[in-house]
C-alpha cells in the first residue's frame, strides 16, 4: 500500500500534520512524490481539517475539491497585485484598477505568475482560491454559457465513417479510398496508399477526385459543393451522422467583449453552475469568501470574506 494512504487525511492542527509526516519519505512531498512547490508552513496548513473543509479534500477526494491546484495536485498559490492593503475583497471595488469588468468576467482577479500580478500594484497578496467548478476557456466548457449569449453549435460537417460507408455501398473502389481518408490519413498519404494497394481508377460509379475533395476539409466544414454531392448520391444526412460545432472560435473574451460585458458573463456563468474562471495564467473568483491568504491565515479558513480568517 502507498504510505500516503496509511496516514489519516484529516489533521486538526499543523502540529498534528508535522507529527505524522516529519521524518518520513512523504515530508514536504506532493502526493505524486515530487517535491512540493509550497513553503513548509503552507504545506502543513493545506493538510489540516480546517483547510480541507473550506478548499475540499484535494488529496483524497479531488473531484469535490477546488480545481486551483498545481502540476503536482497540491493547492496552488496565486497572486493579486494592488496598491492598497485590505482584509477582504469587496465587490464595490471591482474595476477600480482597470476601468472595465475584466476580460474574463466580473470578479476578483489573480495570476499564477507573480510578475504578472505585480503589474497591477506593488503590494502582492499570495492566496489560495476555492473554485470547485471554474469556467475553462475551451468550447466544451463554454457551450452552456455561449447558448445564453445566443451562440449555438451548427451543423458543420458529417461523420467520416458514415460517409465512407455510404460511398462503399455505391462503389467498392471509391469506398476503399474513402476508408483510408476516414482512418485519418492525409490527402496525399491516402492517395499513395490507395495506389499502393492496387486501387482501381476505372469503371467507378463515383468520381474518385470528388471523393478526395469530400475528405480534404471534412474536419472543419463540409462546404456547400460537397454537401450537394452528398445529397445527390446518398440523400439527406441523418441526424446521427451530423457533426456540430461552433462556426467561429468560442472564447470568453468574445462573450465579455473584452470586459465590457463582464457583469453579464459572470451572472450567466453563475446561473450555469460555475463559480469562477481559470483562463491561461488568470484566475477569477466570483465571491470574496473563495479567497484565503496563503501566508497570513489564522488557520480557521472560515466561510466569511476575511482572507485572514
Amino acid at each position: 500500500m502507498n504510505a500516503r494512504f496509511e496516514i489519516s487525511s484529516l489533521f486538526a492542527t499543523e502540529t498534528d500534520v508535522r507529527s505524522a509526516y516529519f521524518g518520513t519519505d512523504l515530508w514536504l512531498k506532493a502526493p505524486n512524490g515530487n517535491p512540493t512547490n509550497l513553503t513548509e508552513s503552507q504545506w502543513l496548513q493545506v493538510r489540516t481539517a480546517a483547510f480541507k473543509a473550506w478548499f475540499g479534500d484535494w488529496e483524497f477526494n479531488p473531484a469535490q475539491a477546488s480545481k486551483i491546484v498545481d502540476e503536482n495536485g497540491e493547492p496552488q498559490v496565486v497572486y493579486h497585485g494592488t496598491r492598497h492593503s485590505f482584509e477582504s475583497f469587496d465587490h464595490l471595488c471591482l474595476s477600480n484598477n482597470t476601468g472595465n469588468d475584466g476580460h474574463y468576467g466580473a470578479g476578483f482577479y489573480f495570476s499564477t505568475e507573480q510578475m504578472e500580478a505585480a503589474t497591477y500594484g506593488d503590494l502582492l497578496y499570495p492566496v489560495f482560491i476555492n473554485l470547485k467548478k471554474p469556467v475553462f476557456d475551451c468550447p466544451e466548457c463554454l457551450e452552456p454559457i455561449a447558448a445564453q449569449f445566443g451562440i449555438y453549435k451548427e451543423f458543420l460537417t458529417v461523420d467520416k465513417d458514415w460517409l465512407a460507408d455510404q460511398i462503399a455501398a455505391k462503389d467498392e473502389h471509391a469506398g476503399q479510398l474513402a476508408r483510408l481518408f476516414a482512418q485519418g490519413l492525409s490527402y496525399e498519404n491516402a492517395w499513395d496508399e490507395f495506389i499502393a494497394n492496387g486501387g482501381n481508377f476505372h469503371d467507378n460509379v463515383l468520381d474518385l477526385n470528388c471523393v478526395g475533395d469530400l475528405y480534404e476539409n471534412i474536419d472543419t466544414a463540409i462546404g456547400c459543393y460537397n454537401m450537394d454531392f452528398i445529397n445527390e448520391h446518398f440523400g439527406e444526412v441523418p441526424e446521427h451522422a451530423k457533426v456540430y460545432g461552433f462556426d467561429e472560435p468560442v472564447r470568453i473574451i468574445y462573450m465579455t467583449d473584452m470586459g465590457n460585458c463582464g457583469q453579464s458573463f459572470t451572472h450567466i456563468s453563475k446561473g450555469c453552475g460555475f463559480d469562477g474562471v481559470w483562463a491561461n495564467s488568470e484566475v477569477v473568483a466570483f465571491e470574496a469568501n473563495q479567497i484565503k491568504s496563503a501566508t497570513g491565515n489564522n488557520g480557521q479558513f472560515s466561510t466569511d470574506a476575511n482572507i485572514y480568517h
